[in-house]
């Protein structure tokens, strides 16, 4: 079962993230996490397992064709379990209701487990992306 990330949820979704007090994360202000729960910069879903928040997805719009999985976290206890194919195949029905063309993301390159999962949900490689650490 899954569910769209409201404010209702913020307790469950800081199990999850490494959230502080302030409703900030390393990356992300507040706002940030405000505009995707109102729908206005893209959306959040929130994986159960038997009640308990076992993993979200978050969802950037990119432009008007394009969405951007930013990130998929699955706890570590409820991994293999199906809880990431959950999360990705409903971001992906939920961009095309909302009539996006493309999903997009970003995997490390020995993330094996992770590029296997995008792979097996229909993702293609099409770029590679260099750093030359300075």
């Amino acid at each position: 079962m899954y569910k769209l990330l409201d404010t209702t949820m913020m307790d469950l979704f800081k199990q999850l993230v490494d959230i502080d007090e302030d409703g900030e994360d390393e990356q992300h202000s507040d706002k940030y996490w405000n505009d995707l729960i109102q729908e206005k910069t893209g959306y959040v879903l929130v994986a159960f397992y038997e009640k308990e928040p076992a993993g979200i997805v978050v969802v950037e719009i990119k432009d008007e064709q394009e969405v951007h999985l930013e990130d998929l976290i699955v706890s570590p206890e409820f991994q293999k379990r199906g809880i990431g194919k959950l999360l990705i195949g409903e971001a992906k029905k939920i961009a095309c209701q909302k009539g996006y063309k493309k999903i997009s993301l970003n995997v490390l390159p020995n993330n094996e487990n992770a590029k296997d999962l995008y792979t097996k949900q229909g993702f293609q490689n099409v770029k590679i992306s260099m750093v030359c650490t300075l």
